[in-house]
This record gives C-alpha cells, sequence and structure tokens, in this order.
C-alpha cells in the first residue's frame, strides 16, 4: 500500500480527472484492511452503571444480536459470568461471591476472548470483577472476624461454665467439712460431759459421808420379794399283789372304766389315786377303756 501511495499521488497531478477513481481506490483499499483486522469497538458501547451499596461499578452487557460472529461465544459466556455473580452479590451481603473455581473460570474466560477477539473492549469487564474481588475481601474479612468472635464468646461460656462448676465444688467442700468440723465437735462436748460426770461421781465416792450413806441404804433397803412356784400335786400310784392280770383304776368312788395301764390316756383326769386291781375283780363291776382295749 505504501509503494503504491506515490504512484497515485502522481497520476493524481498528471491526470486530474483520475482523482474521483484515485479516491474510490483508497476508500475501497481502507475498508478492505479495516474488514481484514476487525472494526475496534468503542471502550464504553453497551456499558451501563450498577449501583451497591452507594458504590457504583460498570456494567457491560451486549445484545446478542449486536455481537459479532467471531468471539460470540466468547463474550457472551464471560458476561454470563459476570451476571452470575451480580445475582450473588444482591442474594446476600454475607456469603462469598468469588470462589478459587470462579477465579479460574475468569481467567480462562478472559484468556479465550481476547485470543479470539483482540479488539474487543473488556475495560468493564475488568473493573466489574475488580469491584467483586473487592466486595469478596471485605466479605472474607466479615465472616472472618465473625467467626474469631463466635470462638470468643463460645470460649467465655465455657470458662463460666468451668468457673461455676469450680466455684460449686468448693462449695460443697466447705459444707462438707463445716459439717464435720460441727459434728466432731458435738462429739467432743459429750465426751467432756461424759468424763466430768464420772470424775463427779468418782469424787463423791471418795468422801467419807457418800460411804456412809452407802452403807445406811444397804442395811434399810428391803430385800426383794421371792417368788414361788405353785405345788406340784403328787400322784402316788399303789401297786397291790394280786393273782392273775392287773388292770389301774381311780379310786375317786365313782369309776367305771378299768384302763390296762396306769399311763392310759383315760386316767390323765383322775383327782383321786390310782390303783391296781385284778382283771376279774374289774371286770366283774367295771367296763374296760376304749383307749385300752
Amino acid at each position: 500500500m505504501k509503494k503504491l501511495l506515490p504512484l497515485l499521488i502522481l497520476l493524481t497531478l498528471t491526470f486530474p480527472s483520475f482523482a474521483q477513481y484515485e479516491y474510490l481506490a483508497v476508500t475501497g483499499a481502507l475498508a478492505g484492511v479495516n474488514a481484514l483486522k476487525g472494526h475496534p469497538q468503542k471502550p464504553d458501547e453497551y456499558v451501563t452503571q450498577a449501583t451497591y451499596q452507594g458504590r457504583t461499578f460498570p456494567q457491560k452487557r451486549s445484545p446478542l444480536y449486536k455481537l459479532p460472529s467471531k468471539g460470540r461465544d466468547q463474550i457472551s459466556a464471560l458476561e454470563q459470568l459476570l451476571a452470575s455473580r451480580y445475582v450473588a452479590l444482591q442474594a446476600d451481603a454475607a456469603s462469598p461471591i468469588l470462589s478459587t473455581e470462579q477465579e479460574a473460570a475468569f481467567t480462562a474466560a478472559f484468556s479465550q476472548l481476547t485470543t479470539t477477539r483482540p479488539n474487543w473492549s473488556v475495560a468493564a469487564y475488568t473493573d466489574e470483577l475488580a469491584f467483586y474481588r473487592t466486595e469478596e475481601n471485605r466479605r472474607s474479612y466479615a465472616r472472618a472476624k465473625l467467626a474469631s468472635e463466635q470462638a470468643y464468646q463460645r470460649q467465655q461460656r465455657e470458662r463460666t461454665r468451668r468457673d461455676s462448676v469450680e466455684r460449686l465444688a468448693l462449695r460443697r467442700a466447705a459444707l462438707i467439712d463445716s459439717t464435720r468440723r460441727a459434728v466432731l465437735a458435738q462429739v467432743r462436748a459429750v465426751a467432756d460431759s461424759v468424763a466430768q460426770v464420772q470424775a463427779d461421781a468418782v469424787a463423791a465416792a471418795a468422801t467419807p459421808e457418800a460411804t456412809t450413806a452407802s452403807r445406811a441404804y444397804t442395811a434399810v433397803a428391803p430385800h426383794a420379794p421371792v417368788a414361788h412356784k405353785p405345788a406340784v400335786k403328787k400322784v402316788v400310784v399303789k401297786v397291790k399283789r394280786s393273782t392273775g392280770p392287773t388292770v389301774y383304776y381311780c379310786a375317786s368312788g365313782n369309776t367305771v372304766k378299768y384302763h390296762a395301764s396306769s399311763g392310759c390316756r383315760g386316767l390323765a383326769r383322775c383327782g383321786a389315786s390310782i390303783e391296781p386291781i385284778s382283771l376279774r375283780e374289774a371286770q366283774a363291776s367295771m367296763e374296760p377303756c376304749k383307749w385300752c382295749y
């Protein structure tokens, strides 16, 4: 192109009518060069200002039908990543915005866009991402501070609980010690009282008046009554010699039974003496005992 320019100037000076053709040729050549290189985009095209908590930052969202065919997918992917971070920014004031994986995704998207479409303006994208990074740093600091405060509060609660347990243990130990001391004092007082009573008794017994009074009391003291046992009635069994078998009967005067033995149950209630008699004589006036016969 630089070699053709002097030739075109020479032809223009030589043939004035050739100037019109020269203008058309130069314009067409420049248009062809621009078409080959790609028309550079204006930096502020499709850029708006977004606001968050009183702070503003640029946002670039290109209409899909305005995007060039070359680099359209890369531009759309980068803007979608930024749009997702803007949604996360507005959703919560403390949650993370940029993770390590998302930072890697942004790096890859920027690299692909600058490689595919180097003349596309990315200044607004860079500023928006920088705002998100600043906000993420602020939130990370706030989360770390909150976690530190919560850990400190947990430590304080644990220390308070431990101190209360220790104080309770000390109070219990003091109560047990005071109770033990009180019991020992009572036991000691009782022992002292017993020892004093014994000492007084020994001292009183050692005096002559106490000895005389003790002897006088022993002399005049009545004897304890003696309990007499009731007399046991003795039953005398008289044994007479007789011929033939001998039986026994109660000599009460009205007996009607004779018995084979003096230990018969029928004689247990006999109030008189138990007399022996021959069986022949007994059969003449009495009947046999049902227990014996």
